[in-house]
């Protein structure tokens, strides 16, 4: 199922977990993308942009994004009209998530943590983690848009970007599943009402 290029870089992987993770999140990502272009998985053909964000070519295309954790894969669709960057992070995984703080957020998102109570910290911090990560991959831009340079301010179920460009039109989504948090950066150059949908898969292989 998977092109020249992506089989390479499935055998770099040294460990069997990590190349058993590419595979299941680029098998989901053509197999999800098959059924909305009507093209058999294996022949979906990909361009990069400048940045080496992913995309199908042409005008009526889906737009998608793809993110994985250990043990855990999304991938985001929409029509050609969309922005759309997902993030997933498992908010349990080992490491201190505390020494990503100033990496990773702002002071004022920082401030945010520290009003949770403590046993709400680590859960704050990966809801305002992935909400950056999903923005950064809808913007398409790569490391050239620095995580410092715009913020979120979550306030009960309302998600607020703060940026001083392109703060318009943009909405976003977190959906907690389990340990893992799934976050959604979406605008509709069209201007048009949407709503997102989810849906789970398993993906196996026979033995």
């Amino acid at each position: 199922m998977l092109s020249e290029e992506e089989r390479e870089r499935y055998h770099r992987f040294r460990f069997d977990r990590d190349r058993n993770l590419f595979l299941s999140a680029h098998a989901a990502k053509r197999l999800l993308l098959a059924r909305y272009t009507g093209t058999p998985p294996a022949q979906l053909e990909f361009a990069c942009n400048a940045y080496g964000k992913p995309y199908l070519p042409g005008n009526d295309a889906p737009v998608f994004n793809l993110s994985h954790t250990r043990g855990f894969v999304a991938v985001a669709i929409a029509d050609p009209s969309f922005e759309l960057g997902v993030d997933t992070e498992d908010s349990q995984r080992g490491g201190n998530w505390r020494d990503l703080i100033t990496r990773v957020l702002t002071p004022g998102e920082r401030e945010q943590i520290l009003h949770c109570l403590e046993a709400e910290q680590q859960a704050r911090f990966f809801e305002l983690w992935t909400l950056k990560e999903a923005y950064s991959k809808a913007k398409g831009l790569g490391l050239s848009l620095p995580l410092h340079s715009f913020s979120f301010q979550l306030d009960g179920d309302g998600i607020a970007l703060q940026t001083e460009f392109d703060a318009l039109g943009w909405q976003f989504e977190l959906h907690p599943n389990g340990v893992f948090r799934i976050a959604l950066a979406a605008r509709n150059q069209k201007c048009a009402p949407w709503r997102s949908e989810l849906r789970e898969m398993s993906l196996w292989r026979d033995r």
